[in-house]
């Protein structure tokens, strides 16, 4: 069963090192979202869903440090889009990508367990496995 966006279309059995690179990313996006799986379950089983028993100055940290973590994961996708670049940086591109996303379930486990909140923190986990979801690009150049 294939992620939605996954689909191989533009990758050919006669091309192996485009299948090693997909199968590679396909893993690692598996890896991430069953991390973002497990600190969902621990924001929903932890916190009490009392949101407002820290101040202020402690969410917006949270707050700013998931904008930054997000902002990171799209800027970090932007060179594995441009075809001139080697395809060994566009997988790196990719991968950091991913990891940037499964750091704002993290950052959500941690933000739950400070400020007691359950709400936001499980929107940071989303807004994580929403960017580990998107669509690979083409990374090797098709064979004709």
């Amino acid at each position: 069963m294939l992620l939605p966006g996954t689909e191989m279309t533009h990758v050919t059995e006669q091309n192996p090192a485009a299948n090693a690179l997909f199968d590679g990313l396909r893993r690692v996006r598996w890896s991430v979202l069953a991390t973002l799986g497990v600190c969902a379950g621990v924001i929903v089983f932890q916190t009490t869903g009392a949101g407002d028993a820290k101040p202020h100055e402690t969410q917006d940290f949270f707050t700013g440090a998931a904008f930054a973590l997000g902002l990171a994961a799209i800027l970090s996708r932007a060179p594995a889009t441009r075809p001139k670049r080697a395809p060994r940086q566009r997988v790196n591109a990719l991968l950091l990508s991913l990891l940037l996303a499964g750091c704002l379930g993290l950052l959500g486990v941690a933000a739950a367990s400070v400020t007691g909140a359950r709400e936001t923190p499980l929107l940071y986990t989303l807004a994580g496995a929403l960017f580990s979801l998107r669509p690979f690009p083409e990374l090797l150049p098709r064979e004709r």
